[in-house]
């Protein structure tokens, strides 16, 4: 279906609207309908925007496959009462709930393929469906923000909250790093680092929690390695955006490892003391303090602790390099 102008459904209640194949020049508007069975926009084409009111609503859309080459907008009208000019209403502080849905029965939402120009809409999270699926998903700009005129805004969501939440509702049973990073992407470019780095942890923890998820599969050997490298990268360098983490580490190894070796009888005898120095030239695999440091023999039950120690600083410096490359990201 071709439309030259402006498509709109006002005030509309039916089953089921099929719009696959739309082409529309201008957009298409939504407003004040129920729609409970299935809003089907699948291939649809859109050249100008999708315009819904938040007192619209909806059980499941399919939208796959689609471009919108405008904005995807959300505006919040509010329902007509009376109200005394006299006697102003302050705004309300309401809390943010990342659970909150108004969609009813399925409340699900298929972007799947689909390109968006723009997205913008509040930060109330309950205009959005249980379940979306990003699988493909690509946009160029994103904005989630309130109007402060209206008498009740959520209060206390940061940009990193608002996202990882909406990214937390994909409803692909496999994780898909796409959606997680085109949003990183755009909050970098936007300046907000933090909120990018939080974006990029959420995504590799869902994809920790689905590779351990799939250990208790029939195919668990398949994922025993993912999982375990998952898992020392969140917490040897925090998947490469929390780089501290591995001084942490270090510093914990190296104060170990620096109270054991200098008890030892080897460290008593030695030549050179056994301290911190040794505990550093040990841990780092690439560092060589002093060549005396590698002609004491450990021969007592100390030496275990010398194998873990080396041993855990191969797996650390290993890791901190892939980090700096940008392979745990």
């Amino acid at each position: 279906m071709k439309v030259e102008g402006l498509l709109r459904l006002e005030s509309v209640h039916p089953k089921t609207v099929d719009l696959r194949w739309l082409n529309v020049r201008d957009g298409v508007s939504i407003n004040n309908s129920n729609l409970q069975g299935i809003v089907s926009l699948e291939m649809a084409s859109i050249d100008g925007g999708l315009l819904i009111d938040n007192l619209s609503t909806f059980n499941e859309v399919d939208a796959s496959n689609s471009r919108i080459g405008g904005q995807f907008a959300v505006k919040n009208e509010l329902p007509i009462v009376v109200q005394d000019w006299r006697k102003p209403v302050p705004a309300a502080k309401i809390p943010w709930d990342c659970s909150a849905t108004r969609w009813t029965g399925v409340s699900r939402l298929d972007l799947s393929g689909t390109y968006i120009n723009e997205i913008r809409v509040p930060t109330a999270m309950d205009l959005w469906p249980k379940e979306i699926d990003l699988t493909g998903f690509t946009f160029r700009f994103f904005h989630a923000m309130d109007d402060r005129n209206l008498p009740a805004v959520p209060q206390g969501v940061t940009p990193a909250e608002w996202f990882t939440c909406w990214l937390a509702r994909a409803s692909s049973q496999r994780y898909d790093p796409g959606p997680y990073q085109a949003v990183a992407d755009f909050l970098l470019k936007t300046g907000d680092a933090d909120a990018a780095r939080e974006v990029g942890i959420a995504g590799k923890n869902k994809e920790r929690a689905q590779a351990c998820r799939s250990v208790l599969t029939p195919n668990w050997f398949d994922y025993v390695l993912p999982c375990t490298y998952l898992w020392l990268s969140w917490a040897l360098v925090g998947y490469g955006y929390r780089l501290y983490l591995s001084f942490v580490w270090a510093a914990i190894f190296i104060g170990v490892g620096t109270v054991v070796f200098r008890h030892t009888l080897e460290g008593r005898l030695a030549k050179v003391p056994i301290g911190f120095a040794y505990s550093f030239d040990m841990f780092l695999p690439l560092v060589k303090l002093r060549d005396e440091h590698y002609k004491i023999d450990i021969k007592s039950r100390a030496r275990y602790c010398l194998y873990v120690h080396k041993l855990a600083g191969w797996v650390l410096g290993t890791f901190i390099v892939a980090a700096l490359t940008g392979l745990t990201k």
